[in-house]
């Protein structure tokens, strides 16, 4: 399985991640999913482009974000850099060619403004339904059986 997409219009190619690598990526992105939920629920809430919003709900909604990412270690911020971009590959001609080889960007031409919404394409892909997880509602009662 893959999903296609396209950045700064270029193609890209994202392949699902396995589960256990899945799960070490969930692990360092969970400090950051609280201070996601205003965001998400800002965005449900905006008509049109979020930019075109009050910039100061829009500042007070993304400063704790921003710090929890600030406040991430190198390592963590590593891992998750590393980990997406080693799971999607770029279309030259006909076919694609790998991101990364051994940690290192194989594109010069692939700057911070297609990596970032990269890595988070990946995310969502990989861990969407995890993360969508801590957006519902918990249950009222609990369906399993024992």
């Amino acid at each position: 399985m893959s999903l296609e997409f396209e950045i700064n219009g270029v193609e890209y190619r994202a392949l699902k991640l396995d589960a256990k690598t899945q799960f070490h990526l969930s692990r360092k992105i969970s400090p950051l999913i609280p201070k996601l939920l205003p965001i998400f629920v800002k965005v449900t809430k905006t008509e049109g482009n979020l930019l075109d919003s009050n910039m100061t709900e829009l500042a007070e909604v993304l400063e704790p974000f921003a710090n929890a990412l600030a406040d991430m270690s190198d390592e963590h911020a590593s891992f998750i850099y590393d980990t997406c971009l080693s799971a999607v590959s770029k279309k030259q001609g006909k076919d694609f060619a790998k991101l990364t080889r051994e940690g290192q960007l194989m594109f010069q031409d692939i700057g911070l403004d297609s990596i970032l919404p990269i890595v988070v394409k990946v995310l969502w892909y990989n861990l969407g339904s995890f993360i969508q997880g801590f957006l519902q509602k918990p249950p009222s009662e609990n369906p399993v059986k024992v």
